[in-house]
């Protein structure tokens, strides 16, 4: 195999275990060992985040999307401790952050954080998120039903992607799979992760902040400020896989103006379920 061919299976392969690993983070707690992660890919994953970030370890501030970190300026190692910890203890920090239903000010859902609130232009987004996964065989799974826009099924997708273009590369005259693959994974970074993704990962960050602040137990403290790591480090990943597929950052998206979660687990009025 070319050395070419080599180093870009190498890349995508890591950048398909981070991908994973952060699906994984985000998923039901009691879950995610049955999301891809098991416990000696978590071995491996700061040397995969290592590959991913490098490559972007000289990018000036001023090209990043609103809301985005610089891959350097991350720890990747918050998300091997937070995948590591009791499922108990994700699940209690989580509830913290996010309530115990899916919060509007802090969905993990793409249709939430549109900047308009039309049922049709809602039904559109769903509509197309589904079209992806439909034109590669991906279908969401009745043991954990969850919405098509969803964080976890969206990461999925990339990872699935990342993972087809790794196979397609080893195979010499695999050229059109790997346009077909690349092409697709621009597009659904461009249509919608690079849409909302660095500003719910600066939401978690914020949110854990605020709360971790009101906590006493120390452990409770350090796990819920540990999530919100793991937001920033979304930040981060959303920079690097944007400038991977080639895409200019989008200065529309003003990260501020995203409303603060207010609510508690006691009192969740603004709350509603998926």
């Amino acid at each position: 195999m070319p050395v070419k061919a080599h180093d870009a299976i190498a890349d995508l392969r890591a950048r398909q275990i981070v991908a994973t690993a952060l699906a994984a983070a985000f998923s039901q707690p009691h879950a995610a060992v049955d999301r891809g992660v098991p416990a000696s890919t978590q071995a491996a994953l700061s040397s995969a985040w290592r590959l991913v970030a490098l490559p972007h370890a000289v990018v000036d501030p001023s090209e990043l999307q609103p809301g985005e970190v610089l891959p350097t300026d991350v720890d990747f190692r918050s998300v091997t401790r937070w995948l590591r910890l009791d499922p108990i203890r994700r699940e209690r920090a989580g509830q913290h952050v996010f309530g115990l239903v899916i919060s509007k000010p802090c969905s993990p859902c793409e249709t939430d954080h549109l900047p308009y609130g039309d049922a049709f232009c809602r039904a559109q987004v769903l509509a197309d998120i589904t079209g992806f996964y439909r034109a590669f065989g991906v279908d969401v799974s009745s043991r954990q039903p969850q919405r098509p826009d969803h964080i976890v099924l969206e990461l999925e997708f990339v990872a699935i992607l990342l993972g087809k273009l790794a196979d397609a590369f080893g195979d010499g005259a695999a050229s059109e799979r790997v346009d077909v693959c690349q092409r697709a994974l621009a597009s659904f970074m461009r249509d919608h992760l690079t849409t909302w993704l660095a500003g719910f990962g600066q939401l978690v960050a914020r949110r854990a902040e605020d709360v971790a602040a009101t906590i006493a137990e120390a452990s409770e403290r350090e796990d819920v400020a540990l999530l919100g790591e793991v937001g920033r480090v979304v930040c981060a990943w959303i920079a690097a896989e944007r400038r991977c597929a080639g895409l200019a950052p989008t200065r529309g998206i003003d990260v501020r103006s995203l409303p603060v979660a207010t609510e508690s687990n006691e009192a969740c009025e603004s709350c509603e379920c998926p």
